[in-house]
């Protein structure tokens, strides 16, 4: 006697190999073409961006990530355009995400660099261009960008070594690098001077008053130079 339970078991398998079999070509298709029109509007999407036209790229880039929402560059693209809206905080909130769905990205981190160093923020900047050399050390934009937020912070020696590094890994961005480093070098020697300055005023006992007229005048004779001129005072 047939067990009819497994012949009947046999038969729904059967039917739904087969019926899985027929579907498959239309299934891919399917895939194909909703591929294709995410592929489409990501594209739109970055031309818009590249054209300037920030808000169009922002409503393509929104039917990229409702079609595909763990897609990593769509995300970054939308922060982008946000970022040259000048809508930080919209702009991070897109690179976290983007970090999150892929953190071995450096791009991603220093793009929310970029962010923190808009908003003012420079020792998170620093924090995510560190990342991002960490991931990537051939990351020359991340090295520039840490050592502009070195240079600000008056840490010129971390800040040069970082222009350096940049020139020796990144030779397409090399004269950026370089241009950089020249200013960072010309505000450490700047910065060296002010400071001998205070330091020579305490040996010749010199009053605290005097000492802080001492690095006043420093810092407004940079500026009356940087007026007449236009440029930093070497």
């Amino acid at each position: 006697m047939k067990n009819t339970h497994s012949v009947s078991l046999l038969h729904k398998f059967t039917a739904l190999f087969l019926a899985t079999l027929i579907a498959l070509p239309h299934f891919a298709v399917a895939v194909a073409a909703e591929q294709k029109t995410i592929g489409a509007f990501a594209n739109s999407a970055v031309a818009h961006y590249r054209k300037g036209e920030y808000d169009k790229a922002i409503a393509d880039i929104n039917k990229v990530i409702a079609s595909d929402p763990k897609n990593a560059y769509a995300y970054n693209i939308r922060g982008n355009a946000y970022y040259m809206k000048g809508e930080y905080d919209t702009a991070m909130s897109n690179y976290t995400k983007a970090i999150e769905l892929k953190p071995t990205m450096a791009l991603y981190h220093n793009n929310r660099g970029n962010c923190y160093y808009a908003k003012g923020d420079r020792d998170k900047a620093i924090d995510d261009y560190s990342r991002a050399i960490d991931i990537d050390p051939k990351f020359g934009m991340a090295y520039i960008n840490r050592g502009q937020c070195r240079a600000d912070k008056g840490f010129y020696f971390t800040a040069i070594a970082d222009f350096d590094e940049a020139i020796k890994v990144d030779p397409q961005n090399a004269h950026h690098a370089r241009a950089e480093r020249e200013k960072a070098e010309r505000n450490r020697i700047a910065q060296e001077q002010n400071t001998k300055a205070i330091g020579n005023a305490k040996d010749t006992g010199g009053s605290a008053a005097g000492i802080a007229i001492v690095g006043a005048l420093t810092v407004v004779g940079g500026f009356l130079w940087y007026l007449a001129t236009g440029e930093e005072k070497k």
